[in-house]
């Protein structure tokens, strides 16, 4: 093919993806110029085109489509499987894209891009198809999603991707004079983007501002990227269709397309054509104009236009900007909000040196990522050295001995016969040389010394990290919530720097999350609140603060509205109890006291209806606590020296219990029994039952000396106190036998307030160790722990349909709880299945597996931790199961020798094969997926076809092989060696050739889990001793080891390879551990047993740990999707409420 015959060609193939007559006019304007035959001749290419039909698919006797009797094609209305067509957005020369409507199976707009009638030829549908395969491989914030893909009824394909309304990110920079320094900003976030792609194996190869659109989230502007139609794959084939690129085919868009694209050689495109288009786009973003002009290089033709990318060198961004006209200066510079000699002077320097490194023509002298160059930018904007520096002289003097080559060749003779007639010439430049070359060292030296100090810097704030993290587990055993906010929040990443965030980070994060469903608007003056109190008709809530400062400091009572939660009134007092406070049992009646200083002690009691004060009964003392009989028509109360039961109608004292030797008591207390007949008093250390009517005590109970809450069942058969200063446990007395029964146990610090339910099944309590316990008073376990206050919770109240209750403290703030809303999802969570032997994970993370001691298998939700199916019979005991490569199987092994192969979806039997007797533990596979490999008693190894399940071999391995289940074997991925251990070794064993390879020896028989890293050649042995060994498993090298405060149990590396969690005995029986720097992140779980296994979930979110008793616990992390997903509602639920303040 000669040269004018490839010009026809690749001038009529760009011709053809313009979208409109007009645009291909003025293009074959510019590339034709005045060769009248080659314009003749591609507008006659054109022109059969448009006329040409398929005949490869449409039927020999179909009529053809003429440009006079267009085809019918897709219009407004149009509806495609699941997707009604509403606005063509825009299209080329083989496809178009609509903005479509989907109502199923969840409604939202989409964009539908779909190749054009009559240009579905196989080279195009391969294009197509590689596009939508590039898209869906990526999965980043800022590219645009693939969510569905098809054909038409006419088999035309099609594929349907997230609707991005934005504008090019050069005109949203322009229109919103967004400064040089927030341009970068989003110029980083482009670059991330490009960096994930490039991770996946996706070069785009049509990076410029058209691509990028800005699209504000929440006021935010966020670039998508989009359009990856020529994208190429760098690592595996993006469609198994044939995608040929025609020789010397022109792909691209010239302003923005790297020489090495342009030139169309042998060399093969990377991820650094790319690099030079962003450098590109920078300069365009820097000075309003691309490198060379767009206009110019398409007017120029096509072989002039490859030589100007190719040879010709572009002026630097300050330089180009300063050649401009004055008024093009200015409206540049406004449109950057600065001036013009601000802006060169911006220009000048840093960023004149990352444009020119990201577009030089040797492609070896760019950035090698698009991380690189994000990392220079940012370099820049904290004032850092960057890696990007001026070209040397050098370098300067090849490119231009390549560009002139005849010139220099004759310009070399002459200094060559100069340099021969002068040696002492010939010296001075070799000096002068060695002198640049160490200049050009010691700069290499300097850059090194940076990035030295960068990755010393890192690891510094890696460190730093970790210790945070585990200081803010330790506040998560405290319940100290406000400390590990402010922890978690510290080390939230700053764009394009260091993300050291694990598990860790997103298991405290959700750890220090209200449980509250509201939080109260309270005044900033609020003091400290004893007691909070809901009427009866839930119309109202009192609350009773006080200023801890001094004894004398004065007592606030706010009146709120507990529908809409605002302050309807309050009132000042010099003093007056904390606690108070009471509504009356029907609601019309509020009783508080007041008193002290020069206001004499006196219970106040309101009608609710009005608030008016109804009546005041004196008191000679204090008064600690009030409660209203259940008619509403006595009133007891107590105070430092007397119990005293009221007629308060009358004002009448009707009996009057003394208290000897009084003492101080906080919580000092009185509670009627529901029948009314018979009253509580706790004073002075002592629990007093009397009897209403006569006045005599019928029973008396020791009491902690410090005073406590008191609370009586409904149906009177249990008095619940705390224990005060004591301790944490709450006191339960069967009044049928006055006969303390066992306490609940499980708050942190002393019990400030308890409260039952109207129906006696549960009991509220309140606690110093910021928590609020709700308790099944007929199983005595606690049902839900709730968090949010950030210091002692000093009361909690509950309304009359129990469906909420109201909190408050020393945090000075006011909480609302929803008590039958479902427990939160982050927590530790018991499984509440019994004697666990094992727990296995889907490969979706979404269901695990359990198999108990008796053989009893089951398959559970993994969110909601229900029970799906059981199999039946059960197999047996000492079972054990392991989920084949593929995740589509269990495979069982039994205690008898069976093997099981079950369907992993519903426990359906696929294969059953039998050993010699006796246990067959089931470990893994080979690296090829293609055989199962087992332990077998007498220590036997036999290895099985997966595609028949039938015994590939069997073969006596003469170790001592220890039978367990606890994870004491790996088989490192990509490899066919099994690690198992055998009385004090760890044995390498080669499954190709059923032999030992080697061993290492250990110093004792006990050894625990083993595992390895799925990132890099770590081995992890968990020991009898404290410590917790690292090897290298292919060079069999010691690595280092981890100490832990007891003997470690188990071991499991994260799916990442970053983490490492070891089990072993006692409180804070896990620990995790960073595998980079060995360093101790976290230690939690409050067992006191013995942890067998520990795993973590395949998606890094969950890890489980089963203990000797059989229970298996399981710790979930939110990932950070859903953390941001949550944050974001939060914010908008935040404006929400603010909106509706305002």
């Amino acid at each position: 093919m000669n040269d004018e015959s490839k010009n026809v060609k690749l001038v009529f193939a760009e011709a053809l993806e313009k979208a409109t007559a007009a645009e291909r006019g003025a293009y074959l304007d510019g590339a034709c110029g005045e060769d009248a035959d080659l314009r003749m001749e591609v507008e006659e290419l054109l022109k059969a085109h448009g006329q040409a039909g398929d005949f490869m698919e449409a039927p020999a006797l179909e009529t053809e489509v003429t440009l006079e009797d267009p085809a019918p094609t897709e219009k407004y209305g149009t509806v495609i499987s699941r997707y009604k067509l509403l606005e063509k957005l825009g299209e080329g020369g083989f496809g178009a894209v609509w903005a479509a409507e989907q109502k199923k199976p969840v409604k939202r707009r989409v964009a539908l891009k779909i190749i054009k009638l009559g240009m579905d030829t196989r080279q195009v549908v391969a294009r197509f198809e590689a596009e939508r395969q590039a898209l869906a491989m990526m999965d980043h914030p800022n590219i645009a999603k693939v969510f569905d893909a098809g054909a038409t009824e006419t088999g035309r394909p099609y594929f349907v991707m997230e609707l991005v309304r934005g504008i090019p990110i050069i005109e949203y920079c322009d229109q919103v004079k967004l400064s040089v320094q927030d341009r970068l900003g989003l110029f980083i976030k482009v670059c991330h983007a490009i960096q994930h792609a490039h991770q996946k194996g996706i070069i785009h190869r049509d990076i410029k501002p058209s691509n990028i659109l800005i699209t504000l989230h929440d006021g935010v502007p966020v670039p998508r990227i989009i359009d990856f139609g020529i994208a190429k794959a760098t690592q595996q084939e993006l469609t198994e269709m044939t995608i040929y690129t025609q020789h010397n085919q022109f792909i691209g868009t010239p302003a923005y397309m790297s020489p090495e694209q342009a030139e169309m050689s042998g060399l093969d495109i990377d991820t650094r054509s790319d690099v030079y288009s962003l450098g590109v786009l920078l300069y365009e973003l820097l000075t309003g104009r691309t490198p060379f002009d767009a206009k110019e290089l398409m007017q120029s033709g096509i072989d002039q236009m490859r030589k100007i990318i190719r040879e010709q060198e572009p002026p630097k961004p300050s330089t180009k900007f300063a050649t401009l006209q004055m008024d093009e200066q200015s409206t540049t510079a406004a449109r950057h909000a600065t001036d013009s000699p601000r802006l060169i002077s911006l220009l000048r320097g840093d960023l004149d040196w990352i444009v020119m490194k990201c577009i030089e023509k040797d492609r070896t002298r760019r950035y090698e990522t698009a991380n690189g160059l994000a990392l220079d930018v940012v370099r820049h904007l904290s004032n850092e050295p960057v890696i990007a520096r001026p070209p040397t002289v050098v370098y300067q003097l090849q490119k231009a001995w390549r560009r002139n080559k005849v010139v220099y060749t004759a310009a070399a003779a002459v200094v060559i016969a100069l340099l021969l007639g002068t040696g002492i010439s010939v010296w001075q430049a070799w000096i002068a040389n060695v002198a640049r070359e160490r200049a050009v060292q010691e700069e290499r030296r300097a850059t090194e010394s940076e990035v030295n100090a960068r990755e010393s810097e890192i690891k510094a704030l890696r460190r730093a990290y970790n210790s945070d993290m585990s200081v803010a587990f330790r506040a998560l055993e405290e319940n100290l919530f406000g400390r590990v906010q402010d922890i978690v929040s510290q080390h939230v990443p700053e764009p394009g720097g260091p993300d050291f965030r694990g598990w860790e980070w997103r298991y405290a994060w959700a750890q220090s999350q209200s449980d509250a469903v509201h939080i109260w608007d309270t005044p900033e003056e609020m003091a400290e609140v004893a007691a909070v109190r809901i009427s009866p008709d839930q119309r109202y809530l009192v609350s009773s603060e006080y200023y801890p400062q001094s004894w004398d400091g004065g007592r606030i009572r706010r009146l709120w509205s507990f529908q809409t939660r605002e302050e309807l009134k309050h009132v000042h007092l010099p003093l007056g109890s904390r606690r108070g406070v009471v509504f009356s049992n029907s609601g019309k009646h509020l009783a508080l006291h007041r008193g002290g200083l020069n206001e004499a002690n006196a219970v106040h009691i309101y009608e609710t209806s009005t608030w008016d004060l109804e009546t005041v009964i004196p008191s000679e003392t204090w008064i600690r606590s009030l409660s209203f009989s259940p008619d509403d028509e006595t009133l007891a109360t107590i105070g430092p020296s007397a119990a005293v039961l009221w007629n308060w109608r009358q004002r009448k004292i009707i009996h009057k219990w003394p208290i000897p030797s009084p003492k101080a008591g906080w919580h000092d207390s009185v509670a009627f029994f529901p029948d009314g007949r018979r009253l509580a008093i706790i004073g002075n250390s002592e629990l007093n039952i009397v009897d209403v009517a006569t006045g005599d005590i019928e029973h008396k109970e020791p009491a902690p000396v410090e005073g406590t809450p008191l609370a009586i069942s409904p149906d009177s058969r249990y008095v619940a106190m705390g224990s005060g200063n004591v301790n944490s446990e709450i006191r339960v007395l069967n009044t049928a036998s006055w006969k303390q029964e066992p306490p609940l146990t499980g708050h942190g610090d002393w019990v400030t307030s308890l409260t039952f339910s109207a129906n006696g099944e549960r009991l509220v309590s309140s606690s110093g160790d910021n928590t609020i316990r709700v308790w099944d008073m007929n199983s005595r376990a606690t049902t839900r722990v709730l968090k949010g206050h950030q210091s002692e919770v000093f009361t909690v109240s509950l309304t009359s349909d129990e469906s909420r209750a109201v909190s408050a403290g020393r945090d000075k703030q006011i909480l609302e709880w929803d008590l039958n809303a479902p427990l939160p999802e982050f927590r530790e969570h018991l499984l509440a299945e019994k004697n666990v032997r094992q727990v296995v994970f889907s490969a979706d993370s979404r269901s695990f597996y359990t198999i108990n001691r008796n053989g009893s298998l089951s398959i559970w939700d993994a969110e909601t931790f229900k029970k799906q199916h059981s199999l039946s019979p059960e197999l047996g005991g000492n079972s054990s199961i392991i989920l084949s490569a593929d995740g589509d199987h269990l495979i069982a092994g039994t205690g008898s020798g069976e093997l099981w192969v079950l369907d992993a979806g519903n426990l359906q039997v696929v294969a059953h094969q039998n050993a010699p007797p006796g246990p067959l533990l089931p470990v893994g596979f080979s690296a090829d997926g293609t055989y199962l490999v087992a332990l077998e008693s007498g220590n036997k190894i036999s290895q099985w076809n997966v595609d028949t399940w039938q015994l590939r071999s069997r073969v006596d391995s003469g170790l001592h092989i220890e039978r367990y289940i606890e994870r004491r074997f790996a088989l490192p991925p990509d490899s066919d060696i099994l690690l198992c251990p055998s009385e004090e070794n760890i044995v390498w064993w080669d499954l190709a050739q059923s032999k030992e390879q080697t061993r290492i020896l250990f110093n004792t028989r006990r050894k625990g889990g083993i595992a390895v890293s799925p990132t890099e050649p770590l081995l992890a042995v968990a020991c009898s001793s404290d410590f917790t060994f690292l090897w290298d498993w292919q060079t069999r090298q010691f690595v280092d080891r981890l100490r832990g405060p007891r003997i470690s149990h188990s071991v499991s590396f994260s799916p990442d390879g970053r983490r490492l969690v070891t089990g072993s005995t006692g409180k804070g029986t896990l620990m995790l551990w960073d595998v980079s720097t060995r360093q101790e992140i976290a230690r939690f779980g409050t067992s006191s047993t013995v942890v067998v296994t520990v795993q973590f979930s395949p998606d890094g979110n969950t890890i489980c740990a089963a203990d000797n008793g059989g229970i298996a616990h399981f710790w979930r992390a939110p990932s950070l999707e859903r953390i941001n997903a949550i944050e974001a509602e939060q914010r908008r639920t935040e404006r929400r409420w603010r909106h509706k303040d305002q």
